[in-house]
């Protein structure tokens, strides 16, 4: 009996050696629930080009945009487990819209094997460089000097920039103006032209503008200082507890060969790690992770859920 055991561990040990061998046989299917163009989409070819001349087999990005991320993440959710769909999938996709979409077709948890986390996209106060407004505590002063009179752009409530105004004036204890955009653009460009006093966009859209002296840099949203801008403070330093940013996580379809994961993390990793895809991720307002394994991407994700149960739970905020 014992013998027999041993023997089917060895011809299952051989089994997945084999598979994992042979994979990719074919191209693989990178999912991008934004649509071509956007940052998501850029960050996920230039991983997909790496991954191509990896494993010498095509990964061709799919972009399926719509719906707040669902059209694309259901897709992959839907897909066969078997190592040819995988998903450049966004912390809105995994963490922000279950806690803000009633009725959500796919539970990010039960639907979806980690792989890797690949990048965060932080997300910065921006202020018109005439304001007055540098620092955080000066918004904070502002606004209670006069209530009313801080108008803040945010691209939605309910999005992350909003969350992350939101929580200000919960944690500060003021009533900030939320001043909401359809377009980005349009929202800088008025912070910049002193429509507005302050806005809130990710590093990557605000850089170019922080270089120019056109904006300037108030408070990046993460826990930590961002390697981008070392010299910004991040809000928690004068709000303790808040922690928002964005980032970036290959998942596959639940059930996937536990080997073909380790494989795509070992692999994403060692991409990461070249200084010419770090160079560039840095001039998209990115920072590579590049040092977790399949189960501490898995713990990111997890932590991340509970932090937004925090957040959410704090602000009030039920899903619609």
């Amino acid at each position: 009996m014992k013998n027999t055991t041993a023997l089917a561990a060895i011809l299952l040990t051989a089994t997945t050696g084999v598979a994992l061998a042979e994979w990719p046989e074919r191209p693989v299917t990178v999912v991008v629930s934004q649509g071509a163009g956007a940052s998501p989409d850029i960050m996920a070819r230039l991983v997909a080009d790496q991954l191509t001349e990896a494993y010498g087999s095509p990964f061709i990005v799919d972009n399926r945009p719509g719906g707040a991320n669902v059209v694309g993440s259901l897709s992959v959710a839907n897909a066969d487990p078997d190592g040819y769909t995988i998903f450049f999938a966004t912390s809105a996709a995994l963490v922000t819209n279950p806690y803000l979409m009633a009725n959500l077709p796919y539970d990010p948890l039960t639907d979806f094997d980690p792989a890797v986390l690949v990048a965060m996209s932080n997300i910065m106060v921006t202020a018109n460089p005439d304001s007055g407004i540098e620092t955080i505590e000066d918004l904070l002063e502002a606004e209670r000097a006069n209530p009313g009179s801080i108008s803040l752009g945010v691209d939605s409530p309910r999005n992350l920039s909003g969350i992350i105004a939101r929580s200000i004036n919960h944690v500060g204890e003021v009533d900030l103006t939320l001043v909401s955009y359809n377009s980005i653009p349009q929202m800088v460009q008025d912070t910049v032209s002193g429509e507005i006093p302050v806005s809130i966009q990710s590093a990557s859209v605000a850089t170019p503008f922080i270089a120019e002296g056109s904006l300037h840099p108030v408070a990046v949203a993460s826990a930590q200082r961002t390697k981008a801008h070392p010299d910004v403070p991040t809000i928690a330093e004068t709000l303790p507890g808040i922690d928002l940013t964005g980032w970036f996580m290959f998942v596959a379809p639940a059930g996937t060969d536990p080997e073909i994961l380790a494989s795509l993390n070992a692999t994403v990793n060692e991409i990461l790690a070249k200084p010419e895809v770090e160079e560039l991720a840095s001039s998209l307002g990115y920072e590579l992770v590049g040092d977790l394994d399949v189960a501490g991407s898995l713990g990111h994700l997890e932590a991340q859920f509970e932090n937004w149960a925090t957040i959410t739970s704090n602000l009030g905020i039920q899903p619609e």
